[in-house]
């Protein structure tokens, strides 16, 4: 028999002499398929959550940060804050930004700190009305809230350090204002002054906003009164009306998560459009690490089509 004929039986006989082992090796299953993006909980406005949601959500997060010089995760979103402070505000993409912070912020809550829930916002609204209103505001409850004022200062309705609540005596390593370098411990300190809150956060401004029939009519009003007045309900250069270091103030977040809320309202109004409305898409969105950066463009929609996946109840 010719070398050539053994070759072609020794192919023929090979599948048969290898069925044995190939039916010995353990079944390896196909890949999975990609999940879909999950709907994560809505987020609520703060009166709505029970006693238990809002204990959980207040809950400080003091795992260990990747920031330098921050202590724990939660100074981590502040230290980035006040880095990127001078290139995110007054800006185009200021929005866009802190949309993707409060998503990092609100996934660390959810992945590394056991919180199950969504970032609440506050309905500044409905607390303006009048002094007294303001001033017992449930997100200012010592005990199902982040409490209200500091301790009291003469001449002020607070202003000095927090002492009562889910943060009290907290220590700030960052800031005030731009200081990162060097660590200048102080206390978390607030100011609520109803009067400065109620020019900047009643129902006309957030109204003449969503009345806005461009982006940038909306970015006017929205950064030009709502925001820097809403700094104001800490007073005079306190924590949160410290343009670089309010997030040291947990009341930031909840603020944000707000702002957020009415530009998403404004975009729904001509959803097709609004999505598009904004200049620069391709801006990139720097995070100093803290988060993958992103563009503009990824983080428009919150719905899950780029880089933000949530909703509002």
């Amino acid at each position: 028999m010719s070398l050539l004929l053994l070759l072609l039986l020794l192919l023929l006989l090979l599948p048969l002499l290898l069925l044995p082992l190939l039916l010995s090796l353990p079944f390896l299953p196909a890949a999975p398929t990609p999940k879909t993006h999950a709907s994560p909980p809505p987020r609520r406005e703060w009166r709505i959550l029970s006693t238990t949601e809002k204990a959980a959500t207040s809950q400080r997060c003091t795992l260990a940060s990747r920031v330098p010089g921050s202590r724990s995760r939660f100074e981590g979103f502040l230290g980035v804050h006040i880095l990127l402070t001078d290139s995110v505000h007054f800006v185009g993409h200021f929005h866009a930004w802190h949309r993707l912070l409060l998503i990092t912020y609100e996934a660390a809550l959810r992945n590394e700190c056991n919180h199950t829930g969504a970032q609440p916002y506050w309905a500044w609204t409905l607390d303006v009305h009048s002094n007294s209103r303001t001033m017992s505001s449930p997100v200012s409850s010592a005990e199902t809230g982040f409490d209200g004022n500091g301790a009291w200062i003469p001449g002020r309705t607070g202003g000095g350090c927090v002492t009562t609540g889910p943060f009290a005596n907290l220590t700030l390593h960052l800031g005030p204002t731009e200081v990162v370098d060097t660590s200048e411990p102080h206390c978390l300190t607030r100011d609520i002054a109803p009067e400065v809150m109620r020019l900047g956060l009643n129902g006309s401004f957030v109204a003449t906003a969503l009345d806005a029939e461009t982006f940038a009519e909306f970015d006017v009003v929205a950064q030009g009164g709502i925001t820097y007045e809403a700094v104001t309900v800490g007073g005079e250069l306190e924590t949160i009306a410290d343009i670089y270091a309010s997030p040291g103030d947990p009341l930031f977040y909840l603020h944000h998560a707000n702002m957020n809320w009415i530009w998403r309202r404004w975009q729904s109004q001509d959803l097709g459009k609004r999505l598009e409305d904004i200049a620069g898409p391709d801006t990139v969105l720097d995070f100093r690490g803290l988060t993958g950066n992103a563009t503009v463009r990824e983080v428009m929609d919150i719905r899950g089509g780029g880089r933000v996946c949530y909703g509002y109840a």
